[in-house]
């Protein structure tokens, strides 16, 4: 009886310890750097500092981040949105999209160059 009782109870401590580990991967892999540097495709402009932390809960990681599958990390913006048109808008295209559309709307946040491409 002991041996069966241990036995049960190792199993349930490493299925919550599977579960917690899990669930605070994906928490935590999907928070991201706190601030990211936006420079691959600056030719003119200076780079722009996007603060991610300060963008979280405002809305859904979907906003941006809409090629998100449940529960997987989100994608780098740049793994689609290259600097060259292609398949998807191209990176400056969707970032000035995403961004100014979200500031106007919002009335929050720069929506003329020199408030975010700061030298």
């Amino acid at each position: 009886m002991r041996k069966g009782f241990w036995k049960g109870a190792l199993v349930a401590v490493m299925c919550l310890a599977f579960v917690g580990g899990i669930s605070t991967f994906v928490t935590a892999g999907s928070k991201g750097a706190a601030t990211y540097t936006l420079d691959k495709c600056q030719k003119r402009k200076a780079p722009v500092a996007f603060n991610h932390e300060a963008h979280q809960g405002r809305t859904s990681c979907k906003t941006c981040h809409h090629k998100m599958e449940k529960g997987k990390d989100a994608r780098a913006c740049f793994e689609c949105h290259k600097c060259k048109k292609g398949a998807a808008p191209s990176a400056a295209s969707a970032f000035h999209h995403t961004c100014k559309g979200c500031h106007k709307k919002e009335h929050k946040g720069p929506t003329k160059c020199s408030g975010c491409h700061k030298k």
